[in-house]
């Protein structure tokens, strides 16, 4: 049995849990931690899993929880022995501008699976490579994702065969290495210093910190997951996918590392997919495989993800608060139409109707009590005095928006750069939505915000200054993550600075025109890392302020690209974000 602590809110949480055949019945428990025995408030909910969900519930604790207040979460199974138990702390009220801080990152390319992967490709390397394959028993290899006949060298009477075959190629090769003293390549999946490292998972460095800090205020409030939770096609790109093979890619991310799944049960996440989730370049790329993958894909996604995370069904895009801080978390994938894909409809990042929601979320206010308990304010904009506006607002987009990505080219060691513009916010295909986005930020005077993005397997911090000096505001962009990764983003992928100009809808001629520009600030790509993001709100004498620092995900040794001019620990890389006390053009 497996449990995730959900979408949460100052008197509401979420628990998704998963059973399996054999454990179907399960009793969630929230009590409240308080050293004072008569404070203590216990609740609890019952729910039973069925296979047509693969074995997926969750049990929502609506409208009975405290504001700010550290429940402690047990999983009770009634048809087994055992308990699970996590930890999450509630959000403060809706009109409380309190300080907080959360984890921020993305593309988690799954440590146990690497490790199935890896040591079956390196076991011809040499002696200490192939002993590590081996301490694994055959019968527990991950080879669901290798095709069928491969498979059935898992099942007896073949695997004793294969076992002994496998040993006896590792004493061919430990007596070519003594005879020869052949000199064994380094492990790339591998620590130099520790050889287990990558067994150790993307997880593991911060639960001891988060551990320290147990019960403390100053732990993370939640954490954000943008995008890449699973790498379905990382071995075998173009398959066809089944229901049954996404959600083992869940398992398998989430379940099968011990820090993974520590950090799933001590906190809220809120998490959003972007194309590894379904096909690489899923959405931007025509590919009809990955169109037919994408229903099996989807409804894995929805079992997995989307039923302990706010917001309508059938939307993958939601919005939620902590306190007087606003997130909106972007669906920038299964909506997207490339010009390729459908001539006779314009091209789009997102629908519509998401477009329209978040123009309507980025100028209304945060209504006080007597109006609307949640979604947008019909009065804002008319009743300025019941209304309160947020501090800060972010925006979480799975891929780039502010970055501006280079064209292809050669890059500082004389190779050629690949072009990924096409599938972020700056490709050609999505120029009209971002503008519009853009030129909505403007109008509003939004200027108290800032943008969560993943994908570039990449740590950095980017700014874009809209309009002219006579009224300019500045909007930001952090890029958390990757969680676990091999490869990484290089620095002159990304302009430096870009500037750009266009004709904002409705303006009656060219002198009308918007200019803006992007500017990377800092930027670090060698190593994983997660952002601890902390909000300041604003005070009698300091305006809002964001801090932000990268943390290391893992215990490995860093990995610095040739082309990385300025090569720093992500311990190192950190930043302060103040916005104005009063945005432009709020009253």
């Amino acid at each position: 049995m497996q449990l995730i602590v959900g979408h949460t809110t100052h008197d509401s949480a979420w628990i998704w849990v998963r059973g399996d055949r054999k454990d179907r019945r399960f009793k969630v428990e929230l009590e409240t931690v308080d050293s004072r025995e008569g404070n203590r408030k216990k609740h609890s909910k019952r729910v039973e899993v069925d296979a047509k969900r693969d074995y997926t519930a969750v049990a929502r604790f609506d409208f009975l929880l405290l504001p700010c207040a550290t429940y402690k979460v047990t999983l009770l199974s009634s048809t087994l022995s055992g308990k699970l138990e996590g930890e999450l702390r509630t959000f403060p009220r809706p009109d409380c501008s309190a300080s907080f801080r959360f984890l921020h990152g993305s593309c988690n390319l799954s440590a146990p699976r690497l490790t199935a992967l890896g040591s079956t490709a390196v076991a011809l390397l040499g002696t200490a490579a192939t002993s590590n394959a081996l301490k694994m028993p055959f019968s527990e290899w991950d080879v669901h994702q290798l095709p069928r006949w491969y498979r059935l060298l898992g099942r007896r009477p073949l695997r004793g065969l294969a076992t002994w075959l496998v040993k006896k190629m590792n004493f061919a090769v430990a007596g070519f290495t003594m005879q020869t003293r052949f000199e064994q390549p380094k492990m790339r999946l591998t620590d130099s210093k520790d050889p287990q490292s990558l067994l150790e998972g993307p997880f593991d460095s911060l639960v001891s910190k988060l551990k320290d800090e147990n019960g403390s205020n100053e732990r993370p409030a939640f954490m954000i997951h943008c995008g890449d939770q699973i790498y379905f096609d990382v071995d075998f790109p173009k398959r066809r996918g089944k229901k049954e093979d996404y959600r083992h890619n869940y398992r398998q991310a989430w379940f099968e590392d011990d820090g993974t799944r520590e950090i799933l049960r001590r906190m809220p996440h809120y998490m959003i997919l972007d194309d590894h989730e379904i096909l690489d370049g899923f959405g931007t790329d025509r590919d009809e495989k990955a169109k037919k993958n994408s229903k099996a894909a989807l409804v894995a996604y929805d079992e997995y993800v989307s039923a302990r995370q706010p917001g309508e069904t059938g939307k993958r895009y939601y919005k939620f608060e902590h306190g007087d801080t606003a997130f909106f978390v972007l669906d920038t994938r299964t909506e997207r139409r490339s010009r390729s894909a459908d001539s006779r409809q314009p091209p789009q990042m997102i629908s519509e109707e998401q477009l329209e929601e978040l123009e309507e979320w980025l100028p209304c206010k945060r209504p006080d009590k007597g109006l609307q308990a949640k979604g947008r304010c019909e009065k804002c904009l008319k009743d300025q005095e019941r209304c309160k506006d947020y501090g800060l607002r972010f925006i979480v987009s799975s891929v780039p928006f502010v970055a501006q990505l280079r064209p292809p080219g050669l890059d500082a060691n004389g190779e050629r750069r690949p072009d990924g513009r096409a599938d972020k916010w700056s490709g050609e295909d999505w120029r009209e939505q971002r503008e519009r986005i853009i030129a909505s930020i403007y109008k509003y005077g939004v200027e108290r915000l800032v943008f969560l993005v993943g994908d570039m397997h990449c740590t950095y911090h980017a700014t874009m200054q809209i309009g002219t000096p006579e009224r300019r505001i500045t909007i930001h962009e952090l890029a958390g993550g990757p969680f676990n990764q091999l490869q990484f983003a290089e620095r002159d992928g990304f302009y430096a600075r870009y500037a750009g100009e266009f004709t904002p809808i409705g303006a009656k001629d060219d002198k009308e025109r918007l200019p803006w520009v992007s500017t990377l600030q800092a930027f670090h790509g060698a190593a994983p890392s997660v952002l601890d993001v902390s909000v300041t709100p604003q005070s009698e004498h300091d305006p809002p302020r964001v801090d932000w620092k990268a943390l290391r995900a893992q215990k490995t040794e860093e990995r610095k690209p040739p082309n990385l001019r300025a090569p720093c620990d992500p311990h190192d890389l950190c930043g302060s974000i103040r916005f104005p006390r009063h945005s432009v053009g709020s009253s």
